[in-house]
């Protein structure tokens, strides 16, 4: 079902969770160091290495919908809508991360 806002015809659905993202996966890991030369201190200091997206799996981070060019292959097309969806996806490989903290007692 389509609703015509501003001579465009935008998909409308209707039930709850009738479109949904294809499926995500990723896998993240982090290994914290917490250390102290001297237990006694009034500080408390670690390390966070972290890697984000091992896999580094393309995940879309977004679906949006433009008005669909017929001479473009690009995009999903909804039989005869007007419209066409793509998915956006930011980063496509592992992301580093290292993190220093500290805290006070």
């Amino acid at each position: 079902m389509f609703l015509r806002i501003s001579n465009m015809d935008v998909p409308i659905y209707l039930e709850r969770n009738n479109s949904r993202f294809p499926f995500y996966h990723r896998l993240d890991f982090s290994w914290k160091i917490s250390y102290s030369k001297n237990p006694n201190s009034r500080f408390k200091k670690d390390w966070i290495f972290t890697i984000y997206n091992v896999y580094g799996k393309k995940n879309p981070f977004n679906i949006y919908y433009t008005p669909r060019d017929v001479t473009s292959k690009n995009g999903n097309i909804f039989g005869s809508s007007p419209l066409a969806s793509y998915e956006l996806s930011i980063i496509k490989s592992a992301l580093i991360s290292l993190t220093y903290n500290f805290t006070f007692n």
